[in-house]
């Protein structure tokens, strides 16, 4: 009997998204261009020190990795180009876009740091790790 219960899911839906963003974008090889991506789905991708509002960015913003939002129907991805490995910058990207093509709600800004996640991460951080990891 198969195991069902919503965290698998969830888990599935997010394995599965990452699966039809290789297939739909046509990547068939490492590594992937997560500005294809994001073009394929016309999601911008702006660096902090490129952002024209970081101005009015909260100093938790700041010091995060990253995050997604939603302004004037522009789903935009944010992140942080200060002090970041270039590894951990393509993760938070993916992460993000995760959040954009699982249609998680962008409109309340949400936002981690790596280094002091929450205790019990949510469901859609969940899904949005899957979804990085796996494309």
């Amino acid at each position: 009997m198969p195991y069902k219960n919503k965290n698998y899911s969830c888990y599935c839906a997010a394995r599965n998204k990452a699966w039809e963003v290789l297939i739909h974008c046509k990547i068939t090889s490492l590594p992937l261009n997560l500005n294809l991506i994001a073009e394929y789905y016309k999601i911008k991708i702006i660096p902090y020190s490129k952002a024209k509002n970081y101005k009015n960015f909260n100093q938790e913003i700041k010091d995060g990795d990253g995050f997604s939002t939603i302004l004037n129907s522009q789903k935009i991805i944010y992140f942080n180009d200060k002090n970041r490995t270039i590894q951990r910058i393509r993760f938070t990207i993916a992460h993000e876009l995760g959040h954009c093509l699982l249609e998680h709600d962008l409109i309340k800004t949400k936002y981690r740091n790596s280094e002091t996640g929450l205790p019990e991460d949510s469901i859609e951080e969940i899904q949005a790790n899957v979804f990085a990891r796996d494309i």
